[in-house]
Formats: structure tokens, C-alpha cells, sequence
């Protein structure tokens, strides 16, 4: 069978298929399949969303003691208040796929509530581009996910979401108390784009209301040249993730960025969202290294992307030295001759190596090298 991304690489695919859906609506829909690729993981290989993630504990209060809640119990909570008012609890799962989430819910609302509290106070909407794989491209036609929905009143939007408000707009939906997305957002290109469906979001929640997104990669690793240094590129993306954090709740809005886990989650308390995000022309992610380095009012070694490649070679040369069975790319080393490299570089590199070869070995239970004879295997590779 064709993969959907090979499908998807021109606008004409995605045209084509609006233009044959039979849809009234399908000329206003074009616009959704610009000149950018359409990047989506549709049939994700999953039957349920991750169970991990609605038991993932979510923090945005500001007290000194505060109290984590699973994003379930997030839901029964808002679910209750709008019972209390009279009110309609909305929920909105961007990258729905064939909605199995938003099914799940439903069911476990309706097991708890009753299928007229469930059907009179709580709206769920999910947006997809699965119908345009299973209605167009399969070789095998499956139902149509919007019609399976409408029996259990899920509305099921087949759009991009890189156009939500306009996609929103139309439909006359807005106002969400919830707005989640499991392993979607990151499959979207360039990352600026990322960030401007995480601003669409926002826009459309209620004030109060939360965004909850696992696999967001709203921060990622960037077009950092400084690869070879991925200790340092983790300890600066957690700095970079409390820096948003705080620079939002300056603007009246709850962040929480989960760096291990890639979950963020964001509480709406002001009209806009404003993150002071950095990006190049081209819409690619500035590298955290280098972002971080910026924010401290650092001044980084010179690098480029031949001494990046030679200090990848020293560094594994290096952990073979002290981790021979734990070293598969040790055959990059080339014993005969030494790598020129700046003092900066070589002490950024120890830092590397010191800190890596170290925790692997407490790991083997190996005895700690010292930082000497750490600092004397560099210095047989490379020259300043």
C-alpha cells in the first residue's frame, strides 16, 4: 500500500482528493492543503491513546504546596462544574485520528453520569485528516468516521490544523474547555508552524480552560551545531522549558513543559499567548545551545559542521577508551592522527565526557575514572 506521506507531497495529492470528496464545501476546504507537505501520522498503530498520558500528573497552580492532578480527574472536575451551572462541558482532541480517545470518553462519562447528563453537557469535537486516508487513498474503503461519530453526537472534522481558527470559525466552534492532542503536533512542519497551531489553540479556549499535548515538541533540540554535546543540550532545553514557563506566567498564562516525557500543558488566563520563541528564516527552531547561550549572555566556541563531525569521532574514541563494550561507533576513531580542536571546545568536551563516562560506569558498577586520566585520553586525539 502507498504511504500517506509519499501521497501527501505535492498540494495537488491533497487538492485532488478535496475536489473528489463530493463535498459542497470542498472548494472553501482546498485552501487547507497549501504548498507546505502535510505531515501526519494517521493510523498510529495504536488502539487507545496512551493511558500514561491522562494518568500524567498536571501542576499549573502557583502555591508553595502545590498539588499534581491526573488530566482525567481535570476532566471530571470541569465535567461537574458544568453540571452545576447548567452548562456544556466542550472538548476538543486535535489529531483525533478514528477518535478511539474521544470514544473512550464519551463511555467512561456516560458510565458515570448517564447518557442524558452526557448528552445534554458535554461536546466533543475531534479534528483529522483520517477519512482522507481511509476514503481516498486506501486500497481497503472504511466508513466514514464522521458518521460513526454522529451516533454517539462526536462532531469529526476532517481538516488541517494548521488552519484551526479557520477550520473553528466555519463550524461556529470556539470556547473549549478542553483542548487536547496525542503524537500530532510534532509531525508538523517547519516548527514555527507548531507553535502557531499551540497560539490557535489557545485562542479558542475558554478563559480557565487547559491545552494538554503529549508528543507537542513545541521545544526540540533546534539546528544546534553543538550536536556532540547532548548533555549539554539536555540540561539547556530544561533551562530554556523553566524560561518559557516563567515568561509566560508573566503574561497571565500556566505553562508546564515536561522535557522527558514531551508533554506540555498550558492553562488559559489571558486573551493571547506570547512565548518568546526563536526561530530562523526558514521557520526551523533555533538550537538550544546556542538559544540558551543568548538568554545567559554567553559567548560560545566557534564551531562548524566538519568540527562538529570530528569532535562526534574524539568523543566516541574517547568513551570506547573507558566503555569498550558500550561504544558502537567507535570505528568513526582514527588513532594515527590528532584532531585540531580549540581549548574552549576541548573543555567543553571534557565536560561531556567527564560527566557521560562517569554515570555509564556507576551504572556498570564499574569504578569512577578520575578527571585527569579523562582529561589525558582527550588530549592523545586532539591538539589546540
Amino acid at each position: 500500500m502507498t504511504n500517506l506521506l509519499d501521497m501527501l507531497e505535492s498540494e495537488s495529492e491533497f487538492l485532488r482528493y478535496m475536489i473528489n470528496l463530493g463535498n459542497p464545501g470542498a472548494n472553501d476546504q482546498r485552501r487547507y492543503g497549501d504548498s507546505e507537505q502535510v505531515k501526519y501520522v494517521i493510523d498510529r498503530g495504536l488502539d487507545k491513546y496512551s493511558e500514561d498520558f491522562m494518568n500524567f500528573p498536571i501542576d499549573l497552580s502557583t502555591s508553595d504546596n502545590p498539588k499534581e492532578k491526573p488530566l482525567l480527574d481535570i476532566v471530571i472536575e470541569g465535567f461537574n462544574g458544568c453540571l452545576e451551572r447548567g452548562e456544556k462541558f466542550r472538548i476538543l482532541d486535535l489529531g483525533c485520528g478514528r477518535a478511539e480517545f474521544l470514544l473512550d470518553l464519551y463511555h467512561e462519562l456516560e458510565k458515570r453520569y448517564g447518557i442524558e447528563a452526557v448528552k445534554n453537557n458535554l461536546v466533543l469535537v475531534g479534528l483529522s485528516i483520517a477519512d482522507l486516508r481511509d476514503n481516498y487513498f486506501s486500497e481497503q474503503k472504511r466508513h466514514s468516521t464522521r458518521d460513526l461519530l454522529a451516533t454517539r453526537g462526536i462532531k469529526y472534522l476532517v481538516g488541517d490544523m494548521r488552519h484551526l481558527d479557520q477550520i473553528l470559525h466555519e463550524e461556529t466552534l470556539n470556547g473549549f474547555d478542553l483542548i487536547f492532542s496525542d503524537m500530532a503536533l510534532c509531525y508538523i512542519d517547519p516548527d514555527y508552524m507548531r507553535y502557531n497551531v499551540l497560539k490557535q489553540a489557545y485562542r479558542n479556549l475558554k478563559e480557565g480552560g487547559l491545552i494538554a499535548a503529549h508528543g507537542a515538541l513545541i521545544l526540540g533540540h533546534g539546528e544546534t551545531k553543538y550536536n556532540p554535546f547532548q548533555g549539554k543540550i539536555s540540561r539547556d532545553k530544561e533551562f530554556i522549558a523553566r524560561h518559557l514557563e516563567q515568561e509566560a506566567l508573566k503574561k497571565g498564562s500556566r505553562l508546564q513543559i515536561d522535557i522527558k516525557a514531551n508533554n506540555l500543558f498550558l492553562r488559559k488566563e489571558s486573551v493571547e499567548l506570547s512565548l518568546p520563541m526563536m526561530y530562523s528564516l526558514g521557520g526551523s527552531q533555533l538550537g538550544v545551545v546556542e538559544w540558551a547561550a543568548e538568554l545567559r549572555g554567553e559567548i560560545l566556541p566557534e564551531i562548524n559542521k566538519e568540527l562538529s563531525r570530528l569532535l562526534w569521532k574524539v568523543y566516541y574514541t574517547v568513551m570506547h577508551d573507558f566503555l569498550p563494550d558500550n561504544c558502537i561507533a567507535v570505528d568513526y576513531a582514527d588513532h594515527s592522527t590528532r584532531t585540531k580542536i580549540s581549548e574552549p571546545l576541548i573543555n567543553m568536551l571534557f565536560e561531556e565526557l567527564n560527566t557521560n563516562i562517569n554515570s555509564e560506569r556507576q551504572e556498570k558498577h564499574m569504578p569512577a575514572v578520575d578527571t585527569e586520566t579523562i582529561l589525558r585520553a582527550i588530549r592523545k586525539y586532539t591538539t589546540s
